[in-house]
């Protein structure tokens, strides 16, 4: 039998139901749901204010050379 000599103990921690006193990770929860909330109105507002239709090639311009001709 190998000896160890180790100790057991009891962790007694202060946590709430969203974890423990360490902010961070809601802060970047909230920073980042902004950052899209704030990205999808401009995409918003820019859809509804100069809208593209659907499989329009209007605005593909690979293919200039033989358009031309």
């Amino acid at each position: 039998q190998l000896a160890c000599h180790g100790k057991k103990s009891i962790v007694i921690s202060t946590a709430s139901w969203v974890g423990g006193k360490n902010t961070f990770l809601g802060t970047a929860y909230i920073v980042v749901g902004a950052i899209c909330l704030f990205l999808g109105t401009l995409f918003l507002i820019k859809h509804l204010k100069s809208p593209r239709l659907l499989a329009d090639f209007n605005y593909l311009h690979f293919n200039e050379s033989n358009r031309r001709q």
